[in-house]
C-alpha cells in the first residue's frame, strides 16, 4: 500500500499524510513508506580531555582591542571645495518690460452690472397678488445687477516662486564647509577561553569544565519520526522498488510454474520427434542390410554359373 506525503513549501519537511495539501504545501503521491528509515544526528555535550586523559577547564581571556581607521564627513569653518548648502524657496518679483514689478488689483465678491450667470435676486411686494415675488435687482440707473468680482482699488504686487542654493552659516555667521576627517574607532572583541588542565599555573577551582558538542547518529523510522523526513528523503524512498505483496509473489510463482510445465511439454514433444526419427533410420538400415544380402546372393549365384561354365 502506498501513501500520499504532504510537504511544507517553506521548511521542505513532511507535515502530514493522505490529505489534501494547503496552499503553502504540496503532495507527493504513491510513496511506499513501510519500513522507511533515515539517520539523524543528535547533538550531545561531552566533557573534553587532553591527549593524556586530563580534564580540560575554560580559562577566560581578556578582550581583544581592535582599532579601525574610519573616514567621516564633518562641518567646519575651514574653507574647502565643498560648501554646506541648502536649497531654499524664495519669492521672485514679476517685472514688466520696463523693469517695474507687476501688480494686480484685489477684488471681492459683490454686485456688478457685468453680466454673469448669477443674477442678484431680491423679493418685492406685489400689491395685486399681495405676495413677495423674486425679481432681479437693478441699480439706480435701472441696470440689472449680477454677482461678480468687484475691484477694491487695492493693488497687490506679483511674485513667482524660485529655488536657490543658500550657503549655510554657523551661529556666529561663519560660512560652513564639508571636510572629510579620519578617526580611529576602537572596539573590543570577546575571545574564546583557553583550555587548560588543573596542572596549569592559572588553574583554580572556580574554572568551568570544558565541553564539546558531539554528533550521535540515530536511525529513526518514518512511522515514529515523520517530521524528521524531508522532500529529498521522500524522493529517495520513492525511487526504490516497491516490495512485492504475497498476492504478487503467488501470481509470479503461478506464472513460473506455467512456464516450467510448458517447457516440459515442449521437451516431451522433442523426445517423441527424436524417437520417431531414430525408428525411421533403423528401418532404413534394415532395408539396406536386406538389399546387401540380396546382392551377395545374386553375386554368389553368378559366380557359381561362371565356374560351372568353365569361364573361371
Amino acid at each position: 500500500m502506498t501513501d500520499t506525503v504532504i510537504i511544507n513549501r517553506s521548511t521542505n519537511k513532511v507535515v502530514g499524510l493522505n490529505r489534501e495539501p494547503q496552499p503553502f504545501e504540496f503532495a507527493i503521491e504513491n510513496v511506499y513508506l513501510e519500513g522507511a528509515e533515515k539517520t539523524i544526528y543528535n547533538i550531545e555535550q561531552k566533557q573534553k580531555f587532553d591527549e593524556e586523559g586530563n580534564a580540560l577547564y575554560l580559562l577566560p581571556q581578556p578582550q581583544l582591542e581592535v582599532n579601525e581607521i574610519i573616514t567621516k564627513t564633518v562641518e567646519t569653518t575651514e574653507t574647502t571645495s565643498d560648501p554646506v548648502a541648502n536649497i531654499e524657496t524664495i519669492q521672485i518679483p514679476v517685472l514688466d518690460d520696463q523693469g517695474n514689478q507687476k501688480a494686480y488689483q484685489k477684488t471681492v465678491r459683490g454686485e456688478t452690472t457685468e453680466v454673469t450667470n448669477e443674477p442678484v435676486i431680491e423679493q418685492v411686494w406685489n400689491e395685486e397678488t399681495e405676495e413677495n415675488e423674486n425679481v432681479q435687482k437693478a441699480d439706480e440707473e435701472g441696470n440689472l445687477l449680477y454677482w461678480g468680482q468687484v475691484p477694491t482699488g487695492q493693488m497687490i504686487p506679483l511674485f513667482t516662486i524660485g529655488q536657490v542654493e543658500a550657503h549655510q552659516m554657523d551661529d556666529e555667521g561663519n560660512l560652513l564647509y564639508y571636510k572629510d576627517i579620519e578617526e580611529t574607532l576602537t572596539t573590543y572583541e570577546d575571545q574564546k577561553p583557553a583550555e587548560i588542565t588543573d596542572q596549569h599555573v592559572e588553574w583554580s577551582e572556580e574554572l568551568e569544565l570544558a565541553f564539546e558538542n558531539v554528533e550521535i547518529p540515530e536511525t529513526v523510522s518514518f512511522k515514529t519520526h515523520m517530521t524528521e523526513f524531508t522532500y529529498d528523503d521522500i524522493m529517495e524512498i520513492k525511487s526504490k522498488p516497491v516490495p512485492l505483496t504475497i498476492e504478487d509473489e503467488l501470481e509470479l510463482l503461478k506464472e513460473e510454474n506455467a512456464n516450467l510445465i510448458l517447457d516440459s511439454l515442449q521437451k516431451e514433444g522433442q523426445i517423441e520427434e527424436l524417437e520417431s526419427e531414430n525408428a525411421t533410420q533403423f528401418l532404413d538400415s534394415l532395408k539396406k542390410e536386406n538389399q546387401i544380402e540380396e546382392l551377395e546372393s545374386e553375386l554368389a549365384g553368378l559366380t557359381l554359373s561362371l565356374v560351372e561354365g568353365g569361364v573361371i
